[in-house]
């Protein structure tokens, strides 16, 4: 029940912001045809060879499948070391969705101060460090403190991803790799589940916390290694070939 409403409301949020953005499109010409598969593997290419591009990737994807599998941990955590029942559960549902949005309305704010790439590292860094500590302390006040620090890491995560994938994708391929993140991202999500689901059997709920913030944080650690913007070299080089 709880997960539906914080999904309702991301979803209620996302269209009321929509109503704020001005865009003035133009008409483009498109020649030829294309198939799905191919526009889709058009994207899978570039993203396997350019290095920044694949970093990007794989970030979103260890992410995604590290936090996917969160709510059934949250719950088994509230439920079992917590001795909760389902009002904690909501408490700390409803303050990571209010966290997550709090991110996203400063998100402006922050990256006028700080380049996409470092908010990413950090944003990054600072969940997992959150979502790891939570296993040290089995309390109310300290736990849901830290998920909605981590709520206002997501947030921030969020858009500043978007952001950089659009700087960093040329207009022509973003469709492309639009769908080839998403599909990444959509598959990591069950295997996520399906994995942590299984460890849950064999391992300790805080044990569960710590692997999760370690995902998550090796994520962020890696945009601190410096990679060039090879994207439209790797572009040219394709279509020289071609």
């Amino acid at each position: 029940m709880q997960e539906s409403v914080r999904v309702s409301l991301s979803f209620v949020v996302s269209v009321t912001s929509l109503l704020f953005i001005c865009v003035r499109e133009e008409a483009v010409e498109r020649r030829g045809a294309s198939g799905l598969v191919q526009e889709w593997l058009a994207g899978l290419r570039l993203g396997f060879r350019s290095r920044l591009i694949l970093r990007i990737l794989l970030a979103a994807c260890v992410a995604n499948f590290a936090l996917v599998p969160l709510d059934i941990i949250l719950t088994a955590w509230v439920k079992g070391p917590m001795h909760g029942g389902s009002f904690l559960l909501g408490v700390m549902s409803g303050g990571f969705a209010a966290g997550a949005i709090a991110g996203g309305m400063v998100l402006g704010a922050v990256a006028e101060r700080a380049q996409l790439k470092t908010i990413l590292a950090g944003g990054l860094t600072a969940l997992g460090v959150c979502v790891g500590a939570v296993g040290l302390w089995p309390n109310a006040v300290w736990d849901t403190s830290l998920i909605v620090v981590g709520g206002v890491a997501v947030g921030l995560l969020n858009g500043s991803l978007s952001a950089l994938f659009l700087s960093v994708v040329p207009e022509s391929m973003r469709g492309r790799m639009a769908g080839a993140l998403g599909a990444f991202s959509t598959f990591t999500g069950p295997v996520g589940v399906s994995l942590f689901g299984a460890l849950m059997v064999h391992l300790p709920l805080s044990a569960l916390w710590f692997l999760i913030g370690g995902l998550v944080v090796a994520s962020g650690l890696s945009f601190f290694v410096p990679v060039e913007n090879d994207v439209e070299r790797v572009l040219a080089g394709a279509a020289a070939a071609g």
